[in-house]
């Protein structure tokens, strides 16, 4: 083998990982014992296309008829009575693989067994978070330049309060199990990198997910000169119901593969007497150069895309959703003109065939599109998209769209209706934007104004960002302006946001001063020479405005 993506002959892999031992007492969790990581070993038997693990002195053999369905990755689980074995081995979808870069010679895995003991009322478990593959010889790592790599994590730890709805509960016997993604970023030059993710975690009896599962871990680390190994410290924080648990330990790693542009490493920490050990996979973005612009597209690309989107459901069929505002792909086919949204409502596919010129305004391009749904009806889909350039500012690598959905039954009833407004370009890689200095974007704003599903006037406007590079910290002003359906001009606000610049996944993030609102944007260009952000914020005098802000970075005032 030379790499970790199938098909595969029979082999081993080199491991690191990291080993814990825990024991619930009746349901309370005893101090975490900390193993030995060497310890811990993984091979592949292609006769019978199994998987042997050895963890510590124990061993594991996990096959097809263990195997169960699971989108991040190969899932194996074995259930005798009250006693588990399961093993995970990180994995990225053809979904995935499209719009992330996609390790082949590093693989995460995540494994652990539990055997309780029913009299005594004791549970004991042995976890470990490992990656495997094959490490890249010590002359093939960088020593000059930047790179950012997308990462993936996969880990266990203790500690956490579980619940459903907003009624959390403490749990009895079972892990956390930790999901998330991030981003390292290296200075090569200066053997410098940094780790920064978001995670969730799910306990082993399959809580869902919810939002005071969340945390974020970040941390550093030195490249060992003349070697394939980094090393440093981690910070974690946890937050759950009774508030964060914060994890610090070591951090270690290698770069993998020929050209030493795939990482992997392990996370072991502890907070009191609970422990967290994660491990973490990812491969190097590729640079995104000046030339590559919005126009000069020669082949179908994926979109990292900011949205601000409602549906509203004019039966009880299906419920109204709240509005929302994510990040998400979208995509562009420049052979075809093809461009492909998601909707509140449902995925829209539209390209030249579905222009409607009648229907331009300004400078947004019109189309229409239309969609039957089996057995219940069509989706209609109204969309304008920026043409590129508006009152002195012009986008080379950003643009904007907005997209009014209509689901109508089979006897054209309006089941419901949507509102999105979708920014989207070609996203500034991590390394490529600046670390140090200030930015300043001067721009626009497009908008709606509604009350409920009533959309009472459409808003145009200016605005500005300002950025503090270095300590990753941001300010918006937004001030909308135009008319009502008589003509009336309405009197907007200035409207205030601040927030951060995620060491993360680069997404700008800020929240409306003394109201409620929230924007989110991203970079574009090789050097981010542009922004788009989708907001959304409720004026107790007017209602929702959303919409978009965009510009350009303006020289200093």
């Amino acid at each position: 083998n030379t790499g970790v993506v199938p098909p595969l002959v029979s082999g081993s892999f080199p491991t690191e990982a990291g080993l814990t031992s825990l024991v619930y007492d009746r349901g309370k969790a005893q101090p975490a014992e900390r193993g030995d990581g060497t310890g811990v070993e993984i091979s592949y038997d292609a006769s019978d296309n199994s998987y042997a693990l050895r963890v510590g002195t124990q061993s594991f053999s996990f096959g097809p008829d263990e195997e169960v369905p699971d989108a991040s990755g190969l899932r194996f689980e074995r259930v005798v009575d009250d006693n588990e074995d399961r093993l995970l081995l990180s994995g990225v979808s053809s979904y995935e693989e499209d719009r992330s870069p996609t390790p082949h010679h590093v693989r995460a895995g995540l494994f652990y067994s539990s055997m309780l003991n029913f009299i005594d009322d004791e549970r004991t478990y042995l976890a470990s978070a490992f990656v495997f593959g094959f490490p890249s010889q010590a002359s093939a790592v960088a020593t000059s330049g930047r790179a950012s790599h997308y990462i993936r994590l996969h880990g266990v730890h203790s500690g956490g309060n579980w619940g459903s709805g907003t009624t959390p509960v403490a749990p009895y016997d079972t892990l956390s199990i930790l999901s998330g993604s991030g981003a390292v970023l290296i200075d090569f030059s200066s053997g410098q990198l940094s780790l920064d993710a978001n995670t969730w975690s799910s306990n082993t009896k399959g809580s869902s997910y919810s939002t005071y599962l969340a945390g974020s871990l970040s941390g550093t680390a030195s490249i060992v000169a003349g070697e394939n190994l980094f090393n440093g410290t981690f910070s974690a924080s946890h937050q759950d119901a009774n508030g964060p648990l914060i994890f610090t330990g070591p951090l270690e790693g290698q770069f993998y593969g020929p050209e030493a542009d795939e990482i992997g490493g392990v996370l072991y920490g502890t907070s009191g007497s609970d422990f967290y050990n994660v491990s973490f996979v990812g491969r190097e973005n590729a640079d995104l150069a000046a030339t590559k612009t919005l126009a000069s597209l020669t082949e179908r690309t994926y979109f990292w895309s900011t949205q601000r989107g409602n549906y509203f459901a004019e039966t009880s069929e299906r419920s109204s959703s709240e509005s929302h505002s994510v990040i998400w792909y979208n995509t562009y086919d420049p052979a075809t003109g093809t461009y492909l949204a998601s909707t509140s409502l449902f995925a829209v596919a539209f390209e030249q065939r579905n222009r409607v010129p009648a229907n331009d305004a300004g400078d947004m391009l019109a189309y229409r599109a239309t969609d039957e749904i089996a057995g219940d009806g069509e989706t209609e889909h109204l969309i304008s998209v920026f043409d590129g350039s508006s009152a002195g500012v012009t986008l080379t690598y950003s643009s904007f769209m907005r997209a009014d959905g209509t689901w109508y039954d089979k006897d054209g009833a309006v089941l419901g209706t949507s509102l999105d407004w979708i920014g989207f370009g070609l996203a500034t890689p991590l390394h490529q934007i600046p670390q140090t200095g200030s930015g300043r974007y001067a721009g626009l704003v497009s908008g709606t104004l509604r009350e409920g599903s009533d959309i009472k006037a459409s808003f145009g406007g200016t605005s500005l960002l300002e950025i503090d590079f270095l300590a990753r910290t941001l300010s918006a002003s937004l001030a909308p302006s135009g008319t009502d359906a008589n003509g009336a001009p309405i009197a907007y606000g200035n409207y205030d946001f601040s927030g951060t610049l995620s060491a993360a996944d680069g997404v700008l993030r800020a929240s409306a001063t003394g109201l409620d609102g929230l924007l989110l944007g991203k970079f574009y260009g090789d050097a981010a020479q542009e922004y788009v952000a989708t907001f959304g914020l409720e004026d107790p005098a007017l209602g929702t405005l959303e919409g978009v802000s965009f510009g350009t970075r303006a020289p200093p005032p």
